[in-house]
């Protein structure tokens, strides 16, 4: 099912004989009408939003994909003003479909729940502090936050923005 969906959300065809692309990151114009089209809901949201972090793993891994991201960032000056992907790097592309799926009301959204109905357009927030590990180039411990974003949207820990780390449980 994920496959699918990634295949909906920007996947592009192939050879049969060539090997399956790997996660890619969805412009937010792009993927909130198709989170739509897909009928929306929670479960599509945290679908969708797993399936943003893995094209930004993807991203993270590559040497290539790390030095544009950080250019991207770096060159938008203000970042939370930078242009969708893949004209810039906003990180709440990352989680537009959940934002999307509560109106941007952030304390119904799973995430805003589970950081103290914080919204994540704040450098502290959990999305929010993707971007303040990628400004500061750290990218080891934006692997390591990537880990603690599935963590909060599987439901298993909480993210607390005033200490900027994550609580199990």
């Amino acid at each position: 099912m994920l496959a699918q969906l990634l295949s909906r959300l920007g996947g592009s065809a192939r050879p049969a004989n060539s090997p399956a692309p790997g996660p890619r990151l969805v412009p937010a114009a792009v993927l909130v009408p198709q989170f739509r089209a897909r009928g929306g809901g929670p479960a599509t949201a945290r679908i969708v939003t797993a399936a943003q972090l893995d094209g930004l793993q993807a991203l993270v891994a590559t040497d290539q994909g790390w030095a544009r991201l950080c250019e991207l960032v770096a060159r938008a000056g203000d970042p939370w003003n930078s242009d969708d992907w893949p004209d810039g790097f906003d990180p709440l592309m990352l989680c537009a479909a959940l934002c999307d799926d509560v109106a941007f009301e952030c304390v119904r959204c799973p995430v805003g729940q589970r950081q103290g109905g914080s919204s994540c357009a704040h450098p502290q927030s959990l999305f929010g502090y993707v971007l303040t590990l990628v400004a500061r180039g750290d990218r080891p411990q934006l692997v390591v936050h990537l880990e603690d974003i599935r963590a909060v949207l599987s439901g298993t820990a909480r993210w607390d923005p005033a200490g900027m780390r994550r609580h199990d449980g």
